[in-house]
């Protein structure tokens, strides 16, 4: 009769608002989206410490760190937390991927992410481009 369907999970995303910034929507946006292509994500909420984000990537080993920053003013702190991420997580380090309205190519290398994206399509092609998937490499559903 009914069937149960169950998409496969491809990877695991850690996502926060840097500290210091609490908008939250396109964020919201993206882990929805996010969760409707098959990537497990682990929302941390606004205004996130680098503290926070360490000792969360160091409990769930996640294949990607989500990054949201809208305001300029939340550069520093963005790029305290990726650094705090690339020296003390162990190798492999995830990939991180920041996002919003204010980040561009300049901030990416400022803050020295792997990724920066402006669109929540552009962010779910990476993570899927990362976490080496693809919709036509998941197994058939029966």
């Amino acid at each position: 009769m009914g069937t149960k369907k169950t998409e496969s999970v491809i990877g695991t995303m850690l996502l926060g608002t840097v500290a210091g910034d609490i908008h939250d929507l396109g964020k919201n946006l993206f882990a929805i989206l996010a969760r409707c292509k098959g990537i497990h994500v682990i929302d941390l909420g606004v205004d996130v410490p680098p503290a926070t984000f360490l000792a969360k990537a160091q409990e769930h080993k996640p294949a990607m760190i989500g990054i949201s920053c809208v305001l300029t003013t939340g550069w520093p702190k963005l790029e305290e937390t990726v650094s705090l991420l690339r020296n003390k997580l162990p190798p492999p380090v995830p990939s991180i991927i920041i996002g919003g309205t204010s980040i561009d190519e300049h901030v990416c290398r400022y803050v020295k992410s792997d990724f920066c994206v402006s669109d929540a399509s552009e962010g779910l092609a990476i993570c899927h481009r990362v976490m080496n998937k693809s919709e036509d490499k998941r197994p058939k559903k029966r």
